[in-house]
């Protein structure tokens, strides 16, 4: 039975392209008709750049929600908005 590697499949791939363009100075927005393939993409890309800031939109009802199933303590530069506006 041949099982499939991690190592180069969509997720892999997007980490890696997204990587390079925040390390050029780009900002990233990410889309998906799922928040749980969101979350799986950008626990990835927090762990290649964990010295950037990550916010995710949506999904939790509260910042205590997302902090709960996110700790500060492990996700350091990772927030929750509830909306696109950085007002």
């Amino acid at each position: 039975m041949h099982t499939r590697t991690a190592r180069f499949g969509k997720s892999f791939t997007a980490k890696h392209v997204i990587s390079a363009l925040v390390k050029q100075g780009k900002r990233i927005g990410i889309m998906s008709n799922s928040h749980a393939a969101i979350l799986h993409l950008l626990t990835s890309v927090i762990k290649e750049l964990p010295d950037s800031n990550i916010a995710k939109v949506g999904r939790f009802k509260t910042q205590t929600a997302f902090k709960d199933v996110y700790p500060e303590e492990q996700y350091l530069n990772f927030d929750w908005r509830n909306s696109l506006c950085v007002c």
